[in-house]
């Protein structure tokens, strides 16, 4: 066997070794209430100092002036043109969306919504999915449990509303996230280690 080939495996076999014994970051819950860029509430995600950009978008009936995107002590919020409620994200007049992206992909896990009720409810989309519906009756936090995120948009639902029309208004408070487990260390540790005794094997026989 050359002994390019067993260098080879033996660099992959430590590699597989860092990667199992690497210690996952701890989630961190983002405060949007205060501005927090994620490394305040539990300092490095996957590897480094999280942050993050926002944007927002309102569209419908009177929201011809743009959007933008309002902070309060209850959280981030959406101020169509214009809005009854510029401090929260409501589904009238029209829909306001909220946009966060994150500096790289992050397991999403969960996110908790200011000034929630048992009416709200709402849809969420990121960069792997279409919008998904959540609620009525929620509870802080909800789960996502999504990998591999890098953006995600909320808006109000207005879904079964009725006589409630216009009721979903919330802000978005806080978002927890961590980094993206890293896939199958324990295979490729095995595989290495394998690969290394079918060499010794062949040698053996030789």
């Amino acid at each position: 066997m050359k002994l390019s080939a067993l260098k080879g495996l033996a660099g992959a076999t430590a590699m597989a070794v860092v990667l199992a014994a690497a210690p996952q970051a701890s989630a961190t819950t983002i405060d949007f209430a205060s501005g927090d860029d994620g490394t305040a509430a539990g300092g490095n995600v996957a590897g480094g100092p999280l942050t993050y950009t926002l944007s927002a978008a309102a569209t419908g009936f009177l929201n011809g002036g743009g959007a933008s995107v309002t902070q309060s002590s209850n959280g981030l919020g959406v101020n169509g043109s214009p809005d009854l409620q510029p401090y929260q994200i409501d589904s009238i007049p029209g829909s306001e969306v909220l946009t966060v992206t994150f500096s790289w992909a992050v397991k999403l896990l969960d996110i908790s919504l200011g000034l929630l009720n048992g009416w709200d409810d709402f849809e969420i989309a990121t960069n792997n999915t279409g919008y998904t519906h959540y609620g009525p009756n929620l509870v802080n936090p909800i789960s996502i449990g999504e990998n591999y995120v890098t953006w995600f948009s909320i808006r109000a639902s207005g879904d079964g509303e009725r006589w409630r029309l216009g009721n979903d208004a919330f802000t978005l408070a806080t978002a927890s996230v961590a980094a993206v487990p890293v896939p199958a260390a324990g295979f490729l540790l095995m595989g290495a280690l394998g690969g290394l005794a079918a060499l010794r094997r062949r040698k053996n026989l030789a």
